[in-house]
């Protein structure tokens, strides 16, 4: 039920990065996001524990590969993404999350590859190419967009730093992690933001912005990640990587309701191949 609920938390990040694509700045919306994020925690952080916040240099080595792996780029890269590719075929892109996690468990050691393993990859790999290009015939045109790159550039941060907090063992509160890191993400974002001219954005954004930045925040930055967190040390990165084809049935129920976004017979074949695939790599 946990694995359920986690995938429909981070389906609602697909369907807010699409929501938002071509209203507001991706990089604005991130810093806002992390930003309410670090402040929402800080009570908690700050105030509910009476030990002494006190960091080791691995310490912080961690935080900043949280941050910038398991935070910045995931996040940025899905609302980069929502500009220029639809809802459907981000979540099609992202289903293939979990064969990518089987090989870089292998290549780590962290798991042994099998036979099926591979096959399941070049399966869903199949299905993530026919999802790039697909069109509104049977047979997809191969045009790849610049929003696909993006989610198949996200797919693989996501898959390494799955891999990387499995095989952590954490000496900080996964609290006090999230709004570390959070920190982390907003000073370089606003240093990019600053140095880019983006600041003056602010002026200019509605309540509609931050409501949905504040929606982004607490579901599938605060609870979505904390509940990824804690699966991960209770079932392993493999089993909780598996949630990542439950992401699809939700955000494509979302999409196709809240976004109208037709689904075309390619998408569907897509969708198929990468199924098939990751069922195969998880027997």
């Amino acid at each position: 039920m946990l694995i359920l609920l986690c995938s429909t938390v981070f389906s609602t990040n697909i369907i807010a990065a699409r929501l938002s694509g071509q209203l507001y700045d991706p990089f604005l919306m991130t810093l806002c996001r992390w930003a309410f994020v670090g402040l929402g925690l800080s009570p908690f952080v700050l105030f509910a524990s009476s030990k002494r916040l006190s960091l080791s240099a691995a310490d912080l080595y961690n935080i900043a590969l949280y941050a910038v792996f398991g935070l910045l780029l995931p996040s940025v890269l899905t609302f980069l993404a929502g500009l220029t590719t639809t809802a459907l075929n981000l979540t099609i892109i992202y289903s293939s999350t979990p064969a990518v996690i089987y090989i870089m468990a292998a290549i780590t050691g962290a798991e042994r590859i099998k036979l099926w393993q591979l096959v399941g990859l070049l399966i869903s790999t199949l299905g993530v190419i026919t999802a790039l290009g697909y069109s509104r015939g049977i047979i997809p045109e191969f045009a790849i967009r610049e929003g696909d790159v993006f989610a198949v550039t996200a797919v693989f941060n996501w898959a390494f730093y799955s891999v990387y907090i499995a095989g952590k063992r954490p000496t900080l509160a996964l609290s006090t992690r999230l709004w570390l890191a959070s920190w982390v993400c907003t000073a370089v974002l606003f240093c990019y933001v600053l140095a880019t001219g983006r600041l003056g954005g602010l002026s200019n954004l509605t309540a509609g912005f931050f409501s949905l930045t504040a929606f982004v925040a607490l579901v599938p930055s605060v609870l979505g990640y904390m509940l990824h967190a804690h699966l991960t040390r209770a079932v392993g990165v493999v089993r909780v990587g598996l949630m990542s084809y439950l992401v699809p049935v939700a955000a494509g129920i979302q999409a196709m309701l809240l976004l109208s976004e037709p689904l075309y017979p390619a998408q569907l074949a897509a969708a198929g191949m990468i199924l098939l695939g990751v069922w195969i790599s998880g027997r």
